[in-house]
């Protein structure tokens, strides 16, 4: 039996980029090859497929075969890698900073992401402080929210409404959190192609893992891809909330503690 189409446009959603003669760390599977990431663009070129942003998806008004780029965390190889072959193939992409990360260690500074600004780049927030949402009290899911839409700003002197939810724990609190402290746009990391004129995205993350052709058939809308990542990710959604719970640590992410 021959699967329906699948409609929407899809958000590709990248981490740490590695340069070339670069190797990615055993346990780093979200991390892309510069040599990757260069094959992609050329292929989003090949296909004619549009690059456009997730505010785009978000008002409509999308008719052309289109994708959106878009990086998390803020790395330094952001501005080195994803920006520089970006501006080479004549594409743009939105870039979600950890506020508190920013100037240190492998992270994006200042500097860096004012060129990006100014050179057309979008921002939009990943949390100060890389936590959880989900674990923390109304009121510091709140402060960790505006905290980072209030630097980003004065920083980048650009309105920040966008929010990428960290580790892709979001529920209804989240999202209702996100519209007071005045973001107008969540995405998430539910792999599924975003539908237009919705003000929660989401979005398929390219890993160390992704060919070429698993690339090719996320920009597509393969039915059979997407149906096989949301299945795998509805299996882990139960067992995921269980050790965010109860052993956090296993699963490599930050809690309610210390995340302000």
């Amino acid at each position: 039996m021959a699967l329906g189409q699948i409609t929407g446009v899809p958000i590709l959603g990248y981490h740490r980029l590695v340069p070339v003669g670069g190797v990615a760390l055993r346990d780093d599977r979200f991390a892309v090859h510069e040599s990757e990431f260069r094959s992609q663009l050329q292929l989003l070129q090949d296909l004619k497929i549009a690059v456009v942003s997730p505010e785009d998806i978000s008002a409509g008004g999308v008719s052309r075969p289109s994708a959106a780029l878009t990086f998390d965390d803020g790395y330094s190889s952001h501005y080195q890698i994803a920006f520089r072959l970006m501006a080479e193939f004549g594409v743009s992409g939105t870039f979600f900073v950890i506020t508190s990360r920013v100037g240190s260690g492998e992270f994006l500074d200042w500097t860096m992401a004012g060129e990006m600004a100014r050179a057309g780049m979008r921002f939009g927030s990943h949390a100060h402080s890389h936590v959880v949402l989900t674990t923390l009290s109304p009121e510091r899911m709140k402060e960790e929210l505006r905290v980072s839409r209030e630097i980003l700003e004065q920083r980048l002197s650009c309105a920040i409404r966008m929010l990428a939810v960290p580790y892709g724990f979001c529920d209804q609190r989240v999202t209702d959190a996100a519209w007071e402290s005045g973001y107008r746009i969540v995405c998430t990391s539910k792999p599924w192609p975003a539908m237009q004129g919705q003000r929660v995205l989401s979005r398929a993350a390219i890993t160390l893992q992704t060919s070429l052709g698993e690339f090719r058939k996320l920009v597509q809308n393969d039915p059979a891809l997407y149906l096989r990542l949301r299945a795998r990710d509805c299996a882990l959604t139960i067992p995921r909330q269980i050790f965010v719970r109860l052993k956090p640590e296993l699963l490599g992410v930050r809690t309610a503690e210390g995340s302000l």
